[in-house]
């Protein structure tokens, strides 16, 4: 039988981080609640890599490429929330693009 400790362990820090972000969700409103989430999410989705992906376990050339993806998605993202933050939806420009 195949050692389930360490999955377990993993899934029950998974659970506590997962009630962590809910209870801040609930009890601290606005921007700092917003950064311990995603602070959250990254320690949920590092568990989720390490631990059940088997990373922890996997070759060096794997774990390049796993962290590869992750910086190209951030990449991805960032461009994606600089073009929300900076366009300007009501402009002129964009009405008469439309029209």
């Amino acid at each position: 039988m195949k050692d389930v400790k360490a999955p377990i362990l993993a899934w029950l820090a998974y659970l506590v981080v997962l009630g962590a972000s809910i209870t801040v969700t609930r009890w601290a409103p606005g921007t700092l609640g917003h950064v311990f989430n995603l602070l959250c999410a990254l320690v949920m989705a590092s568990l989720v890599m390490v631990f059940f992906m088997g990373l922890r376990s996997a070759d060096n050339l794997l774990r390049v490429f796993a962290l590869a993806t992750l910086m190209w998605l951030a990449i991805m993202l960032g461009l994606t929330m600089m073009d929300y933050v900076y366009r300007e939806i009501g402009s002129s420009a964009m009405l008469s693009a439309i029209a």
